[in-house]
């Protein structure tokens, strides 16, 4: 007789899953790991509030008395009359780096070369080249987009052209060199009567001008600056004339700045304000270095005006016109060159007299908002950059030591427990 299967399924027992409370231990660390965190951010915040504050008490300025020139932001100055590596006796001409980072200057009564990064640090003196010729009157400097050295003796009617390591690859002979402009495509030399350009293996493209008072005359070509186009800008010293050319070194236009032959530096009392004022704006008495800044106008400084001006490249429109003398930080006392420096948004200028140079800004000169701002505060970023790279590599220890000990903690610890 067959048995009968019992068929009766029986559930098993529920299993229940039971969630262990966090340990009075973890509950700790958690909030010494919270109170790490705040700290560390508090930390990072009051170190950039000391930086600020730092910098502005020890940045260029802070603190000097007297007032102010309108338009005119100094930053810093380099002089020191005297004899020494680091010291500026006679500077005549300064010429910016490619890379922004540092400049050159001209000093032709020590008859050396001076390099200085743009924070005014002394970085190298240049008296010879590798050659062992030594300078005889280097009155003019200029620096290619290659890193060559362009050096202009007018006593000796030559211009040496050096390598970035100071040997000496060519001399071209010109009367009275007495400014330079190079860009990518053509070096051109301005002299007494005009001005020439040549190609960057030293053959001549091309002359222009004679000594004179007329149109097509110059009385000492004190500045020349090319954009990228070739155009050339150029300051006609004593006729006190500034004048484009494009290319090929015809003229595109010429504004009168002020009366010619120094007949202004009494004032222009000869000429009524009122007529003084329409027939030259700008209103300059010995207009000397030119340049071009970022917003694409052309600067001139003026040695006994004690100012530097702007003027539109497309017709030569004056636009404005700062500066005062004196011998103080951010015045003007007989200044002789100008130069951009396009990657900071700042000007350099030198002055013989005081044997100095200055380094400033002018409101609207860089057309790149951000540019504009970051150059205004790359000191600030440069005192805080090391403190901040120390707070950043600390944060990212911090970040990885708190991931390796939770996945630590995981793998090693059961977070459930399982009760039959």
């Amino acid at each position: 007789m067959a048995q009968k299967l019992d068929t009766t399924v029986t559930a098993p027992e529920s299993t229940a899953v039971k969630v262990l409370p966090e340990d009075k231990d973890a509950k700790g660390a958690r909030r010494v790991r919270q109170l790490l965190t705040i700290v560390l951010i508090v930390l990072i915040l009051l170190l950039l509030v000391a930086c600020g504050a730092l910098y502005a008490l020890l940045r260029p300025g802070a603190g000097t008395q007297g007032k102010s020139v309108k338009g005119i932001e100094w930053i810093r100055s380099v002089y020191g009359f005297g004899v020494n590596p680091n010291q500026l006796m006679f500077p005549t001409s300064v010429a910016v780096t490619p890379d922004g980072q540092s400049f050159w200057v001209a000093d032709c009564s020590n008859v050396r070369l001076i390099e200085y990064s743009m924070n005014g640090h002394f970085k190298r003196l240049v008296t010879k080249g590798t050659t062992g010729k030594t300078f005889n009157s280097p009155n003019c400097i200029a620096v290619a987009p290659n890193g060559w050295i362009y050096v202009a003796e007018q006593s000796y009617d030559d211009v040496l052209v050096y390598d970035s390591g100071f040997h000496l690859k060519q001399t071209l002979q010109i009367e009275l060199p007495s400014s330079l402009a190079i860009n990518n495509n053509m070096l051109v030399i301005g002299s007494r009567g005009g001005f020439a350009a040549f190609k960057l293996d030293g053959t001549l493209i091309g002359q222009v001008g004679k000594w004179g008072t007329g149109d097509d005359s110059f009385d000492m070509v004190g500045g020349v600056a090319l954009d990228k186009d070739s155009n050339l800008y150029v300051t006609d010293v004593y006729n006190n004339r500034l004048s484009k050319y494009d290319a090929q070194g015809d003229r595109v236009w010429m504004v009168k700045l002020g009366q010619p032959g120094n007949a202004g530096i009494d004032g222009g009392s000869n000429i009524p304000a009122k007529q003084l004022e329409k027939k030259y704006p700008a209103n300059l008495q010995v207009p000397t270095g030119v340049t071009l800044d970022g917003n694409n106008r052309v600067i001139v400084i003026d040695m006994f005006d004690y100012s530097v001006s702007a003027f539109s490249t497309s017709n030569g429109k004056f636009l404005g016109k700062w500066g005062e003398y004196g011998t103080e930080d951010g015045f003007f006392s007989n200044p002789s060159a100008i130069v951009y420096n396009r990657q900071q948004n700042v000007f350099l200028e030198c002055e013989p007299a005081v044997g100095r140079v200055q380094i400033f800004r002018l409101a609207n000169s860089s057309s790149n908002g951000l540019s504009s701002l970051a150059s205004r505060y790359s000191d600030l970023f440069s005192a805080c950059l090391i403190p901040l790279l120390v707070l950043l590599i600390l944060l990212a220890i911090y970040i990885i030591t708190r991931v390796l000990v939770r996945r630590r903690r995981n793998a090693g610890k059961d977070v459930v427990e399982l009760e039959s």
